[in-house]
């Protein structure tokens, strides 16, 4: 990752106040600003970095985002960007974005396929703030399998529609994990289109999958309601009977059996699923 030079951060904070009490800094004067903001995370400088992303936002300027967020992937460490952070995230790249912000996905790409666990947090938390931006450069990893499962936690976080076509292709892959974190990562976007796919996967060989798609259309539940309980068991129970049942789940996986069978008793998952036991 990227390292910044800029002594302490008291010493930044001290330097960079004068520029928050001007309406409109100037250019140069706003980027010291977006890059001081993002190293101030001490609590003592909570006041001067919320008066600094005040200012901030009201610029509106694509690239004082990119230096805020820059900024603050360096300065993290082995921690995790907080709830704060993340706000101040979403407020400045709350602008129209363009080649900037592409260039930065690009960049925190590299930080999802490479870097450690909180990197890869904070790459997927700034993804998220870039909205749909991020989704191409994330979808072109998806390509790498061994950066699938970064790939689809990030757009799992990044909840953006234009990502489920590339998802479900994923539930066609014959590697299971693949079909596991696709699922996964369809579960949390919860986008209608996603539905006919994760029924499929509900009757995966593989019991993993086919939990990973119950869990899935489980956050669907209200898009699972609009579509009715009734026809989407009966569209399952037709594409059970078109081939073998699926193999003997683990023990302990929580689905209900047909008595004498291995399969699960989908018509019982989908009405504890919505809530209609009994």
């Amino acid at each position: 990752m990227r390292k910044y030079r800029w002594g302490s951060s008291r010493a930044h904070a001290r330097s960079a106040r004068p520029s928050c009490a001007r309406s409109a800094p100037g250019a140069a004067a706003a980027k010291a600003l977006a890059q001081a903001a993002g190293t101030w995370r001490a609590s003592g400088l909570a006041a001067a970095r919320r008066a600094a992303i005040d200012l901030l936002a009201d610029l509106e300027d694509e690239i004082l985002a990119v230096v805020f967020a820059e900024a603050l992937l360096a300065s993290i460490g082995d921690d995790d960007i907080t709830p704060e952070e993340s706000e101040a995230l979403r407020r400045l790249f709350a602008v129209r974005l363009g080649a900037a912000a592409e260039v930065l996905a690009e960049h925190l790409t590299t930080l999802l396929a490479s870097g450690d666990g909180s990197e890869r947090r904070a790459a997927e938390q700034v993804l998220a703030a870039l909205r749909d931006v991020g989704v191409d450069a994330v979808v072109r990893m998806l390509g790498d399998p061994a950066s699938r499962p970064a790939a689809c936690a990030a757009l799992g976080a990044m909840r953006q529609s234009r990502a489920v076509p590339a998802l479900l292709a994923l539930l066609e892959e014959p590697d299971a994990a693949t079909r596991v974190v696709a699922a996964r990562a369809l579960g949390d976007i919860r986008d209608p289109s996603a539905v006919e796919g994760l029924v499929n996967a509900a009757a995966d060989p593989d019991v993993e999958v086919r939990d990973a798609a119950i869990d899935a259309l489980n956050r669907l539940g209200s898009v699972v309601d609009v579509v009715g309980s009734a026809a989407l068991v009966e569209t399952l129970e037709t594409r059970l009977q078109r081939r073998d049942a699926p193999r003997a789940s683990r023990p302990g996986n929580g689905l209900a059996r047909r008595p004498g069978s291995g399969a699960p008793d989908w018509r019982a998952v989908f009405q504890r699923l919505l809530g209609r036991d009994g």
